[in-house]
């Protein structure tokens, strides 16, 4: 089932994404929007003030991840839906490429957050982009 701008899904991932731009300039003084720039800052953010392995709010989270998927699909493409992942149900960014790929932005926040710098999500942009030359 394909989700559109007015699904449930897609108005809690815009809103999310829309804390985040807000969380980041209160909090930290920096200016996120949706382009490209923004998920150098978006990994900048996460670099200087949360330390791996920290717990952290399934908000911010969704937050930072709605903000990393959001940036990818309105420069890559894809929409958001219900994904059935290795028996769980997750949320993932489809068809971002138009061959029916999945992305899970949020899930890689997560790892970025648990992980640290080898799980760079400035890296992660650029692997998917280049898969669409």
């Amino acid at each position: 089932i394909r989700t559109d701008e007015n699904s449930e899904l897609q108005k809690e991932i815009i809103n999310n994404a829309k804390l985040c731009i807000q969380l980041s300039k209160q909090e930290f003084g920096i200016d996120l929007d949706y382009s490209e720039e923004s998920i150098k800052k978006l990994e900048y953010i996460i670099t200087k003030y949360f330390p791996i392995k920290r717990k952290f709010s399934k908000e911010l989270l969704f937050n930072f991840g709605s903000m990393l998927g959001e940036i990818i699909r309105k420069n890559i493409g894809g929409h958001w839906n219900y994904y059935n992942y290795q028996g769980e149900e997750t949320i993932a960014l489809l068809d971002y490429q138009g061959k029916g790929s999945a992305l899970f932005p949020i899930d890689k926040i997560c790892k970025r957050l648990n992980d640290g710098k080898g799980d760079d999500i400035e890296f992660y942009y650029q692997v998917i982009k280049k898969g669409l030359d």
